[in-house]
């Protein structure tokens, strides 16, 4: 049983998919860190909209038949103004909290992304070391079989006993 190269190319398509996967996981925290940075963009503009005055401007015609002690055709119009200039810093405070809130929002999502980073290059860490220790357990079977190899020939011409064959051989079935 020799160890064989083709295995290394399954080894790139697993690392292939883990970063493709870690990647998906990416984009899922992604899109959630980045639809409550939305959000709370959207609320700090809402409380910004709160400086714009409201102005009202209100329209009515009706008519009242058949009755003589009031005006007939009645026209209203209006127009109401609603400001408030004054609030003792109160806007400016909430619009400040709703702009630190943004602010833990893209620092959560920064965090989620560099936390996928970091989960996918352990994971090819830790496969790459397994390699390795594959190549180098690899390595190991053929010296072992390479050194059974010589000391049977070595028997084979009487220059070593059959313990030492015997001892070659055991070796290599520790090594395993």
């Amino acid at each position: 049983m020799r160890y064989e190269r083709p295995i290394t190319g399954v080894i790139y398509l697993y690392l292939h998919v883990c970063r493709a996967q870690g990647s998906q996981g990416a984009a899922r925290r992604d899109s959630t860190g980045r639809l409550q940075t939305k959000k709370a963009e959207v609320e700090v503009r809402r409380q910004r909209a709160e400086y714009i005055p409201d102005v009202s401007a209100h329209l009515t015609y009706f008519t009242i038949p058949n009755v003589n002690f009031v005006p007939k055709n009645v026209l209203q119009a209006g127009f109401l103004l609603q400001w408030q200039p004054f609030d003792w810093g109160q806007k400016r405070h909430k619009i400040e909290s709703l702009k630190d809130s943004v602010k833990q929002a893209s620092l959560t999502e920064q965090d989620a992304e560099q936390q996928v980073v970091v989960d996918v290059n352990t994971k090819f860490r830790k496969l790459a070391e397994a390699r390795a220790l594959l190549d180098t357990s690899a390595l190991t079977q053929e010296t072992e079989r390479e050194t059974m190899r010589v000391v049977t020939n070595r028997y084979g011409q009487h220059a070593v006993l059959l313990s030492d064959v015997f001892a070659a051989g055991g070796r290599g079935h520790t090594g395993q």
